[in-house]
């Protein structure tokens, strides 16, 4: 059967899924139009921080398709990783976005889209343990 579009349905969270990802990468080498929906929103507190972590997720996967220039936002986000490694240093062991929001003063979505980048680098480390996320630097 031939599809027309596909609608990703994904929770509410601090960042997109490594299948969620994969599917989206799926819908562009098929040149699938997509609809990305966002189940249960309502719930959120802040609806605004979401739209502007999905801004920047949008951002993310502009950049891994085309191979165009430094972007003014992807230099702020060198800076603001810079100050995320600065702040992991600082504390001196694995902590969660929590503990970091304080000391970088940026929101719990920022953080989780920046240390997924620095994940995905090698800078840094990801461990969970009961459910909560811990990210220390990469030796």
């Amino acid at each position: 059967a031939d599809v027309d579009i596909a609608i990703l349905v994904v929770e509410p969270k601090g960042e997109i899924t490594q299948p969620e990802r994969d599917l989206i990468e799926r819908f562009k080498a098929l040149r699938l139009p997509a609809i990305l929906c966002i189940n249960k929103i309502d719930t959120l507190e802040n609806k605004e921080e979401m739209l502007g972590f999905l801004a920047h997720e949008v951002e993310l996967l502009k950049r891994k398709s085309s191979k165009s220039a430094t972007t003014k936002t992807q230099l702020e986000n060198e800076k603001l990783m810079a100050k995320l490694k600065e702040a992991l240093a600082e504390i001196g062991k694995p902590a969660t976005v929590t503990e970091l929001m304080p000391l970088v003063e940026l929101s719990n979505q920022k953080i989780s889209a920046l240390l997924r980048i620095m994940k995905e680098r090698g800078e840094v480390v990801k461990t969970t343990e009961k459910k909560k996320s811990f990210f220390s630097l990469a030796e």
